[in-house]
């Protein structure tokens, strides 16, 4: 009786052992969308396949998931790659909404391809880094995608991103309204910093018609590139200016990041008066200084 007892008992727990992993087998990997999360990324379900060919077709990747590998961070780092990279992850509507935005919150980069595979219908949307902001779907710098999906529904999602700069992936999931809060919070800081950036250059530019004295001039100036190499980080300089140049486009950033370095030296250098004072941090600092020219040059 007592052996009986303990094989039912085994075959009890092989039974919900069985069950237990047929459940983890088909369980959903990606990203169950219940409600809006300010500053909820979402990388640590999103996989990554680096591609240095830079032939690799949607459909060749699309059907090799196990080429794809996780990398565990919220912001996936891409790092500055001639590659094309591609971004893969899978999401569930479990929300009321019928209409979901998925939004890539990273400004600088040159090319943006997204994807959805759902029932074996593929549907894509391209946005470059020089296409006219208004003309999107959201007229806004960052890449907003949107996508129809009820509820209980599933889609794989892929990105593929090329950038020549440094390559950043903050990926986030929002209802309609939601995105747009993210988005107002998002221009209320880019106004507030230039505000106060401006504030600061129009202040010192007063100072120096006052005093005459260089220091003045030379830090407006450094303020002057800080605040455009800000901007540009935004994505909110090229609106302004309206000028719509794939060479131009890939290359100011580099561009006002080396004259705000530039602008941070030569201010260093009237200040302190190296020339006179510290010869030898002078000439470190010309060092550094032909540094940035020769990147500028680049």
């Amino acid at each position: 009786m007592i052996v009986m007892t303990s094989i039912k008992y085994k075959d009890l727990l092989l039974t919900l052992l069985f069950i237990l992993s047929f459940f983890f087998a088909y369980a959903f990997e990606g990203i169950s969308f219940e409600k809006d999360e300010a500053n909820s990324y979402i990388g640590k379900v999103v996989s990554v396949l680096k591609d240095p060919t830079k032939k690799l077709t949607f459909e060749e990747v699309s059907s090799q998931p196990k080429l794809f590998k996780y990398t565990g961070e919220e912001v996936i780092n891409l790092g500055i790659e001639d590659v094309n990279n591609w971004l893969r992850f899978d999401l569930k509507n479990l929300s009321d909404e019928e209409k979901l935005v998925v939004n890539l919150s990273h400004t600088n980069i040159d090319e943006v391809v997204f994807y959805t595979l759902r029932n074996g219908i593929v549907d894509s949307t391209s946005i470059t880094y020089s296409s006219e902001v208004k003309r999107r779907t959201y007229p806004h710098q960052y890449f907003l995608f949107e996508l129809p999906l009820k509820k209980g529904e599933e889609v794989t999602c892929f990105f593929k991103l090329r950038s020549n700069t440094q390559l950043m992936a903050p990926i986030s999931i929002h209802t309609t309204k939601g995105v747009l809060n993210t988005l107002l919070q998002t221009d209320i800081f880019s106004a507030m910093y230039i505000g106060l950036m401006l504030a600061m250059i129009l202040y010192n530019i007063f100072l120096y018609f006052s005093t005459k004295e260089p220091h003045y001039y030379v830090y407006v100036n450094y303020i002057f590139w800080v605040t455009v190499a800000q901007c540009i980080i935004f994505g909110i300089f090229e609106p302004f200016v309206s000028i719509h140049n794939v060479w131009f486009s890939s290359r100011i950033l580099t561009f006002s990041g080396a004259m705000s370095g530039i602008a941070a030296i030569l201010f260093v250098k009237s200040f302190l008066h190296t020339a006179k004072d510290s010869p030898k941090l002078n000439k470190l600092l010309n060092v550094f200084l032909v540094s940035y020219l020769i990147v500028i040059g680049l």
